[in-house]
């Protein structure tokens, strides 16, 4: 038997009305609501019966005639669980919310429901693994938020880190690599601009995957390889280290522009603004400074 006791606790959830809302905390109470907030409103009520429908559409032609083990991620009341657990032979179910496990254990009879948070690598003490097939309808569309939050964060400590690399450079390059390579010191801004702009890349990559888009992927990266090509070509026989590491940087930040051009909304417009401007600044102030 799984075990049904949350696996990530969420403090102060009860308690941070002060707190912007979130979409994870919008939902732990609305179980008891949540369906009929749906038959409410014409698109939600639309978009559940395309579900249903395309659901219909995928089970007799991709999805086996039977599954061993599924899991419905993110199941909340249901919905899709209850059209897939009859052809399991082990049905499970997981969620943050215990008011849309209630609902959802009264819906469907073969299934194991689970409150747990998987998201909490660290404290993954459940036996949720091994499956064959997984769901997760509505889910990802709404993880871009806290992924912007999450790459603003990581940006708030490489800036100042890169910062402090490039005023430390010409000390720390020939006191750790050796006299031989203080000709290099020129090189090592123009990499550390290259990890500041590391979230944004890391945000845009994963934006692409949520949202089904690896044509954007795959044009950004054509994109940054040509840039990288171009510089290269032209930089690296003039400056050397300094060129060829310049060429990364021009490669990692087409790349960055084209994945946020390429996937509208999913860094806003203070994530790309800050991490151009703090890669220019780092390289500027290293090549310049």
């Amino acid at each position: 038997m799984l075990d049904r006791s949350p696996i990530a606790v969420l403090p102060g959830l009860a308690t941070e009305a002060a707190a912007p809302e979130s979409y994870r905390r919008s939902h732990l109470a609305r179980g008891d609501a949540y369906d009929a907030n749906l038959a409410s409103s014409p698109f939600d009520d639309y978009l559940s019966r395309a579900e249903a429908h395309y659901l219909g559409r995928l089970l007799g032609t991709v999805l086996p005639a039977r599954i061993n083990r599924y899991l419905d991620f993110a199941c909340g009341t249901g919905r899709i669980t209850r059209q897939l657990e009859s052809r399991a032979d082990e049905s499970f179910g997981v969620d943050i919310s215990p008011s849309m496990l209630r609902i959802a254990r009264t819906r469907c009879r073969f299934t194991e429901f689970v409150h747990a948070d998987l998201t909490d690598f660290a404290r993954q003490t459940h036996e949720l693994s091994g499956f064959d097939v997984v769901t997760a309808f509505r889910f990802f569309g709404n993880a871009e938020p806290a992924l912007r939050r999450l790459a603003g964060t990581l940006l708030a400590v490489v800036l100042p880190v890169a910062v402090l690399g490039v005023l430390a450079v010409d000390v720390v390059v020939p006191v750790v690599l050796g006299p031989a390579y203080v000709d290099a010191t020129a090189a090592f801004p123009l990499a550390l601009a290259a990890v500041v702009l590391s979230p944004l890349a890391a945000l845009t990559l994963q934006a692409a995957a949520l949202r089904l888009r690896p044509e954007a992927t795959l044009g950004s990266a054509t994109a940054g390889a040509v840039a990288f090509v171009l510089v290269t070509v032209t930089a690296a026989p003039l400056w050397g280290a300094a060129g060829a590491v310049g060429a990364m940087l021009a490669g990692t930040a087409t790349a960055t522009v084209a994945g946020t051009l390429a996937l509208p909304g999913c860094t806003g417009w203070r994530l790309p603004l800050a991490s151009l401007a703090g890669a220019a600044v780092v390289a500027g102030w290293g090549v310049f400074g």
